[in-house]
């Protein structure tokens, strides 16, 4: 019993890691690449397109921004 435990703790781990781990290197981020690279909602980052400060740009089924605005953001 305690290995399924331990077994299910560190399968837990593993989720909440991969999860946080963002390819900064990319030029174009999803909206909740986005979010997760500066600490906000998905639901801000949304926002924020729909009030003009960001311009997302639909790519399939994904909207897409550039990380240039992201971190133009920072640089107002």
């Amino acid at each position: 019993r305690q290995e399924k435990i331990n077994a299910a703790i560190s399968e837990t781990e593993k989720k909440e890691n991969n999860n946080t781990v963002i390819n900064t290197n990319k030029e174009y981020l999803s909206i909740t690449e986005a979010s997760q690279l500066i600490g906000v909602s998905r639901w801000t980052i949304q926002r924020m397109v729909q009030n003009g400060r960001l311009k997302a740009v639909p790519f399939g089924r994904k909207r897409i921004l550039s990380k240039k605005q992201i971190e133009n953001l920072f640089n107002e």
